[in-house]
C-alpha cells in the first residue's frame, strides 16, 4: 500500500506524462499551441526554448517532476479540504495551478510569456483542466481503501 505522499507522487508524475502527450500533439500533429509544456519548462530550466533531443529530454523530466510535485501537493490538501465532489476539486486544482503559474510569468516580467497566442492558452486550459481531473481521479483509484 502506497502512502499519501507516494499516491501524489505517482499519480503527479503519470498525469503529467500523459498531459505531455497530449500538449506534443496539440503542437505537432494539430499545430493549435506555440508552446509545448516541455517549452515551459526548458524556459525555466535553461532561459529559452529547449533546442535539442537532450535540452527536450532534460524539459520533459523537468516537467514531469513538476507534476510529480505539483500532485504531492494536492494528495495532501485533500483531506483538509475532504473528497468529497473529489473531481470538481481536482479540475479546480488544476486550474488554479495554471492561473497561478500565469501570474507568475507576468509578476517576473518574463518576456517570452507576455504574451502568448490564443491557442496556447485555450490548450493550456484544457490540458490544466485534464490533469487536475486525472489527478483526482488517479489518487482515488490508488488509494481506493484509504480516503483521498
Amino acid at each position: 500500500m502506497m502512502d499519501r505522499f507516494t499516491r501524489g507522487l505517482a499519480a503527479g508524475a503519470v498525469v503529467g506524462m500523459l498531459i505531455d502527450l497530449l500538449s506534443l500533439l496539440s503542437y505537432n500533429v494539430f499545430r493549435f499551441t506555440q508552446w509545448r509544456f516541455l517549452d515551459f519548462a526548458g524556459l525555466i530550466i535553461f532561459g529559452r526554448k529547449p533546442a535539442g533531443t537532450g535540452e527536450i529530454i532534460v524539459s520533459i523530466m523537468g516537467q514531469i517532476a513538476f507534476s510529480a510535485a505539483v500532485g504531492v501537493l494536492f494528495a495532501y490538501l485533500l483531506p483538509l479540504i475532504t473528497s468529497r465532489n473529489y473531481l470538481l476539486k481536482g479540475w479546480f486544482f488544476g486550474v488554479l495551478t495554471w492561473f497561478s503559474i500565469y501570474a507568475v510569468f507576468h509578476l517576473f516580467q518574463i518576456p517570452q510569456l507576455l504574451q502568448l497566442d490564443l491557442g496556447t492558452v485555450i490548450t493550456n486550459i484544457v490540458k490544466a483542466s485534464l490533469f487536475g481531473l486525472g489527478l483526482a481521479w488517479l489518487l482515488a483509484r490508488l488509494g481506493s481503501n484509504t480516503p483521498v
